[in-house]
């Protein structure tokens, strides 16, 4: 009985899942409310507790979401194919040796010891393949993304606006007890800061094609909040991401690009001038240039990759197994294990500068791509701000629902080929193997 039982729930559970994930590849709006809910909520519950344990392995919801968003991926595999145009063997690579090092680690270490280290990555590569798999030839599709980029954004602004009311202004230094919590004194955290950023992106480059007013306040609202967070992470990657957008948008559209940036360089000299808010750009100022954080970091990093490198040419290829861990002494005298902030530490740590360079091929081409078109300006800035933003934080999945769209290359008219010439070719599979009125396949 007990057998039987077991078996009933496995094939109820599978049941459940393939049709959640089918709900989730023709409805991929319900993906994204998911996201944004979940990124509205992580300043006020960073770690989450599990939904269950099972199998030694505690199960969070964001399990389920990327189980579901892998699912869906696999649903609509046809499409990496062709959105992912010159780097579909790098990002295979890069699974295999991502999938070795994780099995590697559950067998060595435990399945919870592994996975529970492997999580921020798994998350990453799930919600990145699952975006890359959307129905990007469509308008409707686009049209979405700048709904989500524009209703998160003003959902983030609110979310800060209610932080500086409750908390105050804080810096990298400043921290809140919020109902128990000892929570950053930013309004928000880097992550939520990143995306505003992004979104700020999205609705700019929507600005220089439609002149749309509601985007220029997005814009220009976004971009305040993010400097109120004073994170200088999040302030380098958008500045690239803008320069990057600015650089490669059309010829027409460049002077008003220009002529915003103006504006606004204007309208900071006159506050300074004036004198009218002394004490915030005194905050500003200090947050830009208080460097401890970082010295910590990269005093990591070096520590990190020495021992790395002192175990020999097979780690520095092929890295540790996941659930190793990261144990090393800070500046300060502290002993740490958490994950390096700078995700191109935390990759060769656990994939070794082969899977580094797989990572890095993923990215480089399709902006190298990007650079060559104005179409695709957009695209180029926001995969430009996640490299710059990779250099100060691990993987991050909700940034990289951006970094999904930031990828494709649906602008260049052959890759609208190839997928009309994919549904043809499937249509008229389907009218081949469909049966006559004598039972037979046509």
């Amino acid at each position: 009985m007990p057998l039987i039982l077991a078996f009933l729930a496995v094939v109820t559970l599978a049941i459940v899942l393939y049709a959640s994930a089918r709900v989730l590849q023709q409805h991929p709006t319900l993906g994204l409310v998911l996201s944004a809910a979940i990124t509205m909520t992580v300043w006020e519950v960073p770690s989450p507790p599990p939904i269950v344990h099972a199998f030694g392995v505690n199960i969070f919801l964001l399990d389920a979401l990327s189980v579901l968003f892998a699912l869906s991926t696999v649903f609509n595999f046809w499409r990496l194919g062709v959105f992912l145009r010159g780097t579909r063997f790098s990002w295979i690579a890069f699974l295999l040796m991502l999938c070795a090092s994780v099995i590697s680690g559950i067998g060595s270490l435990g399945a919870n010891t592994a996975v529970n280290e492997a999580r921020g990555i798994l998350y990453l590569v799930c919600s990145t393949m699952w975006v890359c798999s959307l129905a990007w030839e469509k308008q409707e599709m686009r049209i979405l993304f700048h709904r989500y980029a524009f209703h998160l954004g003003w959902g983030l602004v609110a979310l800060a606006s209610y932080h500086a009311i409750r908390f105050g202004i804080g810096g990298a230094s400043d921290f809140v007890d919020a109902d128990g919590v000892d929570q950053t004194g930013r309004v928000l955290v880097a992550g939520q800061a990143m995306v505003l950023a992004l979104a700020s992106l999205v609705l700019f480059e929507n600005w220089l094609k439609t002149k749309s007013k509601a985007s220029l306040i997005g814009t220009s609202a976004f971009a305040f909040v993010v400097l109120i967070a004073q994170n200088r992470s999040v302030w380098a990657a958008a500045g690239a991401g803008f320069i990057l957008l600015i650089i490669r948008s059309d010829r027409f559209r460049r002077p008003a690009a220009l002529a915003y940036v103006v504006v606004l360089a204007w309208a900071a000299l006159v506050i300074i001038a004036t004198g009218i808010a002394n004490g915030e750009i005194q905050q500003l100022a200090s947050s830009a240039s208080n460097a401890s954080t970082y010295n910590a970091r990269t005093f990591s990093w070096s520590y990190l990759t020495d021992n790395a490198v002192d175990r020999g040419l097979a780690t520095v290829m092929f890295g540790q197994p996941f659930g190793v861990g990261y144990a090393r002494v800070e500046p300060n005298g502290n002993f740490v294990t958490f994950q390096p902030h700078n995700i191109y530490v935390s990759l060769f740590l656990r994939l070794g500068a082969l899977g580094l360079a797989l990572y890095l091929f993923s990215m480089l081409v399709p902006l190298m791509r990007h650079l060559k078109q104005a179409t695709t300006s957009l695209n180029a800035g926001i995969l430009g701000a996640i490299l710059v933003y990779g250099w100060a934080y691990g993987p991050i999945w909700y940034v990289h629902i951006f970094l999904g769209f930031s990828l494709i290359a649906t602008s260049t008219p052959d890759t609208l080929r190839t997928i009309t010439l994919h549904k043809k070719r499937a249509r008229s599979s389907r009218a081949r193997s469909k049966p006559d009125v004598t039972g037979h396949a046509v």
